[in-house]
């Protein structure tokens, strides 16, 4: 009698030959039916607020993680969805559906403004001019006191309604946010593993090759801006309508730097780890509010073991690198990939 044959697979590698899809499906499932198993209206606010930073910072890994363009205003596309989205719904009465579509088109058309010195600057300068952009919208949204009420905001916007349907509870806003998260990370997947994202990651690897290779450079970093702008749009009416205030002071440079650091932490070019890039970071801040003086110090030494431990990030393949130089592929991270193809 002889034993049965072995497969010779391990537990991990059984787990890594399961379809992404088949992941993506059940995670978002098993987050769908959190609400049927707990109330806790503190959870679920700081549930809503990862998922809000997680769109947003999966609008960052499109520019800078899949493109390789050094942007650092996304704070500013950020706010001007959630303005758009705000003074939308106080001035016109319209429906969460419409200004959510005009926070995406106007978000996205200011992305494609901003983009276009990326077409013709690279590096250090763009990341000079995302700064300035970004400034110029705070000081927009500060002293324009006839449409944004300058430093005291727009308070008491309307909360989202949805099919006829008003949102009042966190339970609510974090579904709609998580539904919506899925429809971006379908739409960032279905960017990314298409021709147009063999592009951004040919312009993020070598601009020259790119070129000699006939791809439009200049068009595709203007495409990556405009996407990713956007996506941040979509994460700038949600936080509007749940917060049912928008302000000046939510749209600074920190905000910039905090979207940078998820994505750092998560890993460049993997949406996947955006997310949980998000929950790391997000949830520090969300849950240690009652530790103000001391949550900045967790995020920064958190964020300064990954990069030291990790430099690809917790699930990215790609080294942040200075201008000019090639991307350095992370070797482990590069041979899985080989084997899965």
């Amino acid at each position: 009698m002889t034993d049965a044959p072995s497969t010779g697979r391990s537990p991990l590698q059984m787990l890594r030959a399961v379809p992404p899809r088949v992941w993506w499906i059940a995670g978002f499932a098993a987050a769908a039916a959190m609400p049927l198993v707990s109330s806790d209206l503190y959870l679920f606010r700081i549930l809503t607020m990862i998922v809000i930073w997680s769109i947003l910072a999966l609008g960052q890994n499109l520019i800078t993680g899949f493109c390789g363009q050094l942007s650092y205003g996304q704070a500013a596309f950020y706010g001007i969805g959630a303005y758009t989205s705000a003074l939308a719904t106080i001035h016109f009465g319209l429906p969460f559906p419409v200004t959510l579509l005009l926070a995406v088109m106007m978000a996205g058309v200011f992305g494609l403004l901003i983009g276009y010195p990326a077409t013709r600057i690279g590096g250090d300068y763009l990341f000079l001019v995302t700064i300035g952009f970004a400034e110029i919208c705070r000081l927009v949204f500060l002293n324009w006191d006839s449409v944004t009420n300058g430093a005291v905001g727009l308070p008491g916007i309307p909360p989202a309604s949805l099919f006829g349907v008003t949102l009042w509870s966190n339970q609510e806003y974090f579904l709609l946010s998580l539904g919506l998260l899925a429809v971006v990370v379908l739409i960032a997947t279905r960017i990314v593993t298409s021709d147009i994202g063999r592009c951004f990651l040919a312009v993020r690897e070598d601009e020259i090759a790119a070129r000699a290779v006939g791809i439009n450079v200049s068009r595709y970093k203007l495409m990556a801006f405009g996407l990713g702008a956007a996506i941040s749009g979509v994460a700038g009416a949600l936080v509007a309508h749940f917060l049912s205030y928008v302000g000046p002071d939510m749209f600074t440079n920190w905000e910039s730097t905090l979207v940078f650091a998820i994505v750092l932490v998560g890993g460049l070019g993997s949406i996947p780890g955006t997310i949980l890039g998000a929950a790391l970071i997000i949830g520090i801040f969300e849950s240690a509010r009652g530790l103000a003086d001391y949550r900045l110090y967790i995020a920064g030494g958190l964020l300064l073991f990954i990069v030291l431990v990790k430099p690809t990030g917790l699930m990215g393949a790609v080294r942040l690198r200075k201008p000019g130089v090639p991307a350095v592929v992370d070797e482990d991270e590069s041979k899985e990939a080989k084997s899965k193809t």
